[in-house]
């Protein structure tokens, strides 16, 4: 058997598995069909704790929390999300510590409590279907799962954030979408440390798995040409936990006076503070994209060559842009020198800072 008749074989029988999962969630959990209209409670089950996401559901509150606020939504998710999650909207909580038979425990206090659930994610698991069986709600949103019987609504926006439009359209009607909600940062520990904002280039090196990553040699690599390139910008590196020895290391090859590692304790607040000083964000295909986005801050996006993560998650900056990297990158390996298109970078950075700068002008 071939290593594509194998594939397709784990592909057939995960579907299979699927579908009788669905068959018995369905045959469980029948209740009378209930319009948007009459919907008073819906849930977000986004238990995966992707921050990203985290930041884009914003846009689901703060429609609904203006609109709808009949409505109560409350978001299954994990710590790490409900740090972002818990500053941005009148919402309640169920925490959990990710997709297992614990979390279903959990769900299980929560059967019937909602007329809603909505799980956005474009890939169905099983842990998914078992979590809409114990819910019970008489309304389960998804994004295109048209093959289970167990959602019966379906959203159809390959853009998350957009994704997020549509599903509050549901309960709205076509309102003007708002800007994405940002927690509050004013208890950042950069206090005196920071220079004017258009001096600031903000550059995060990490993303959410290795492939996202810069190695040392492509970090060192990058930052010397972009700081030789903006000689009259400080680069400034965000904190990153478990990562402050390779920011180190970094900073220390490079011994650059306009390359700058703040001495604080990473965190949303201080990341957030730092990208809202920053003249561009530049930083791999990650949470911290969406975080600028938020916040509008200038963004350019290092992304791998895949088209359908990139028309999911683009930055939504007003001013963005990306680059690709080599679309023949060894897989399961960090990002090297030899993967990034360093003049193509370059010029898009400029760009975007000249874009912005022309346009704090028009707007002085």
């Amino acid at each position: 058997m071939t290593l594509v008749n194998i594939d397709r074989f784990h592909q057939w029988r995960r579907f299979a598995r699927l579908k009788i999962i669905d068959f018995i969630t369905n045959l469980l959990t029948r209740k009378k069909a209930i319009s948007t209209k009459e919907i008073t409670s819906i849930a977000l089950l986004r238990w995966d704790g992707k921050l990203g996401d985290s930041i884009v559901s914003g846009a689901f509150i703060q429609q609904l929390n203006r609109y709808r606020p009949d409505i109560k939504i409350t978001i299954i998710t994990t710590q790490s999300a409900y740090q972002w999650l818990k500053h941005i909207g009148n919402v309640e909580f169920v925490l959990v510590e990710g997709k297992n038979k614990r979390a279903l425990k959990t769900l299980r206090e929560h059967q019937g409590r909602f007329d809603a659930v909505a799980e956005l994610s474009c890939r169905l698991s099983h842990q998914t279907l078992h979590a809409m069986r114990v819910l019970k709600a008489s309304m389960n949103i998804g994004y295109q799962q048209n093959d289970f019987k167990t959602f019966n609504q379906q959203l159809t926006t390959l853009n998350f954030q957009q994704r997020y439009i549509e599903l509050a359209a549901l309960f709205t009607g076509d309102k003007e979408p708002m800007p994405l909600p940002v927690p509050d940062y004013n208890n950042h520990q950069m206090s005196g440390k920071v220079i004017q904002k258009r001096d600031i280039i903000c550059v995060n090196l990490f993303g959410a798995n290795i492939e996202r990553t810069f190695s040392k040699k492509a970090a060192i690599y990058f930052l010397d040409n972009l700081a030789n390139k903006f000689k009259h910008h400080q680069i400034i590196l965000i904190p990153t936990p478990d990562k402050m020895a390779f920011l180190h290391d970094v900073t220390s090859s490079l011994n650059h006076p306009s390359i700058y590692l703040p001495d604080i304790t990473p965190s949303i607040s201080n990341t957030l503070y730092l990208l809202s000083v920053s003249a561009l964000c530049i930083s791999p295909d990650t949470a911290v994209i969406h975080m600028a986005g938020a916040l509008n801050t200038p963004t350019l996006g290092i992304y791998r060559y895949d088209m359908d993560n990139y028309h999911q998650w683009p930055p939504s900056a007003f001013f963005s842009d990306v680059t690709f990297i080599r679309q023949d990158k060894a897989p399961g390996v960090e990002i090297d020198t030899q993967d990034l298109d360093l003049n193509e970078l370059l010029g898009k950075a400029q760009t975007l800072i000249s874009q912005s700068q022309q346009e704090d002008k028009r707007r002085a």
